[in-house]
């Protein structure tokens, strides 16, 4: 698992800015920092950071050239079928990595090779007998990559960051903005940043390096959308259960030592169960609690007792708010563009931790979403019962709390349109409580031609003939988990330099899970059904039956307290022309210190938003 970078001169660049390109690469070098390697050719600038995982020799080190010393390969990420795409291709290999097979197959079929990869990736391909250049990210978007162009240059990037750097000035862009306001990070490939994108997942650019344009621009694999309606669930548990344990299985793959992160539920509890079976050692096992603990409860005794039937070595790592305002800052930077999931700081801490004696970390992100964990599935499976009874209710319930809860809901489930309900589902925001009310009155009409809603539009229009729960758990699988929560994920494990691999998206599991059906996946109320199933006499029962509770992080008492001054100063120093009311914020903030009104997570997006201009602020327009 490493960073890549690249540069490419449309013009003549004097060789000090192909220094300057370096230098700002390295502010990603906790990505790889086994080794970085560099390979000009022309007008062509590999630069590769090594996290070493498989073959740790130095002759895998990037940029790695296929056998007829046409390919340069810069590479970051993961094949866990490396071992069976050699047999298949017969290579005669000189390494044991996964990056000389990810090389002789693309040297042998080209971009035909790339949907048989099976992992977590992120590429730049020279080819020179072509002159051309390759982007390639994998399926679901696990591994990050950046792009950006003007008339002088092509840039890529594992982290934007670096491409951040090396630009003399920044633009915001609006609709990224506003889909931060609504979602707390963006979900498209757009950026904050104007020009700067992200390749999407399943991505392949196609650079001629001849013209130094981009030729192509498409996806080497999409979701077919097709249903397999007559699967039985007997047959369908026991295929889960077989192509679950094989992914962990393949995933257990590594020269370096390895652990799991346990949060005590279902996803987690799976991978430690299988890999504490097909391991072939006593397995590290870790999860977290903060000194804030809110309503009493928290993750330690469900992971405890997964941990203690699977004979791992457990670590429990409390988080104390008083070195909560360095993290907050560190992570603010890490994250590229404001990203307002606050479980990123757990993650980070654990990644800390887990960093002072392991590489690799197993972790369960994605079966949430393929197998329908979200309360939201229910909701919308319901949704003849909870249009009314949201609409009614909220008016009565006596804890605050839940009373806007239940009003959000109701609004969101009584839009005219399915794409209007998913989005606002997906948010604690609501139109007619804009979050863009914290902004300048400029701001706000500069956001009035921007539409945050679209994304869902588009996953509307794409999977129109299916049911309102198949396509939630569609649009979930392309917005929210590539754009959230794997974002969250290799940011927080990669500044720690470690690598975090996800079973739960391998290609033959996800592949079969995405045709079955969503009625198998959520039924009468039940969250995760088929996936229950499938780990029955697997998992204990008290973690298949418990109450989903995942990182509830505290992140609204921090403001009211260990962060309260953090932003306070934050707030009071925005100058007149700033994007954000600073009187309009400045009085929010005390309301919730004061407990007038619960706004912690409109407050958290802008202190998040705050700090990462102030980062940029002597070279960002907005």
């Amino acid at each position: 698992m490493c960073g890549i970078a690249g540069i490419i001169a449309k013009k003549p660049l004097p060789e000090e800015c192909y220094e300057a390109f370096i230098l700002s690469s390295k502010l990603m070098n906790h990505r790889g920092p086994d080794f970085c390697g560099q390979e000009r050719i022309g007008n062509v600038l590999l630069i590769h950071y090594r996290l070493s995982i498989l073959d740790l020799d130095p002759r895998s080190h990037q940029p790695f050239h296929s056998a007829d010393k046409n390919l340069s390969c810069i590479y970051n990420g993961e094949l866990y079928n490396f071992k069976d795409l050699k047999n298949q291709y017969q290579v005669n290999t000189h390494t044991s990595s996964d990056t000389e097979i990810l090389v002789e197959t693309f040297a042998k079929k080209g971009t035909d090779a790339v949907p048989e990869w099976n992992g977590i990736f992120a590429t730049a391909i020279h080819d020179k007998a072509k002159n051309k250049l390759h982007l390639i990210r994998d399926r679901y978007g696990v591994k990050p990559l950046y792009i950006y162009q003007d008339d002088s240059v092509i840039l890529f990037a594992s982290e934007a960051k670096v491409i951040y750097d090396y630009l003399p000035a920044l633009q915001i862009d609006y609709d990224g903005l506003a889909e931060y306001m609504w979602y707390g990070n963006t979900v498209t490939q757009r950026t904050i940043i104007k020009g700067v994108q992200k390749v999407a997942p399943a991505g392949i650019i196609e650079i001629d390096l001849t013209t130094n344009e981009i030729l192509y621009t498409g996806l080497f694999w999409k979701n077919p959308g097709t249903i397999n309606g007559d699967v039985k669930l007997k047959e369908a548990s026991q295929q889960v259960t077989h192509l679950l344990e094989k992914a962990v299985q393949r995933q257990l793959m590594a020269d370096v030592p390895l652990g799991v992160l346990l949060s005590g539920g279902i996803d987690s509890s799976a991978i430690v169960a299988f890999a504490s079976k097909n391991a072939d050692k006593k397995l590290d096992t870790y999860t977290v609690e903060y000194d804030y603990n809110i309503g009493g409860e928290n993750e330690l005794g469900r992971a405890a007792l997964v941990a203690k039937k699977y004979n791992t070595n457990h670590h429990e790592l409390k988080i104390e708010a008083k070195n909560i305002t360095d993290t907050f800052t560190k992570l603010v930077f890490q994250y590229d563009e404001p990203f307002a999931d606050a479980a990123n700081i757990p993650l980070y801490e654990l990644a800390k931790v887990c960093s002072l004696d392991k590489k690799v970390i197993l972790q369960g992100d994605g079966g949430d979403e393929f197998f329908g964990g979200y309360r939201t599935y229910n909701v919308l499976d319901w949704l003849w019962f909870w249009k009314p009874v949201s609409k009614l209710s909220y008016r009565f319930l006596p804890d605050k709390r839940w009373a806007q809860r239940m009003e959000r809901m109701a609004f969101a489930l009584n839009q005219k349109s399915n794409a209007e309900r998913m989005a606002l589902l997906m948010t604690q925001d609501v139109t007619y409580q804009s979050p863009y009310t914290i902004l300048s009155k400029r701001a706000q009409q500069r956001m009035e031609i921007t539409d945050p809603f679209n994304p869902y539009y588009v996953m509307e229009e794409k999977f129109k003939d299916e049911p309102l729960v198949q396509k939630m758990l569609y649009a979930d699988v392309e917005i929210l988990l590539p754009h959230t929560f794997l974002e969250k994920v290799d940011k927080a494990t990669m500044l720690c330099g470690v690598e975090a691999r996800v079973p739960f998206l391998d290609n033959e599991l996800t592949g079969y899970v995405l045709g079955l059906p969503a009625s198998l996946k959520v039924r009468n109320g039940e969250k995760k059904y088929l996936l229950k199933k499938a780990l029955k006499d697997i998992v204990p029962e008290e973690i298949l039956s418990g109450k989903k509770k995942g990182f509830d992080v505290p992140y609204k008492e921090w403001l009211r307290k260990d962060l309260y001054d953090l932003a306070q100063q934050s707030f009071s120093n925005l100058d007149s022309n700033a994007l954000f009311d600073k009187t309009e914020l400045l009085k929010l903030l005390d309301q919730h210190k004061n407990r007038v009104t619960d706004v912690g997570n409109l407050l958290w997006k802008a202190l998040v938003i705050i700090t990462w201009f102030k980062i940029y602020e002597n070279k960002i327009t907005v």
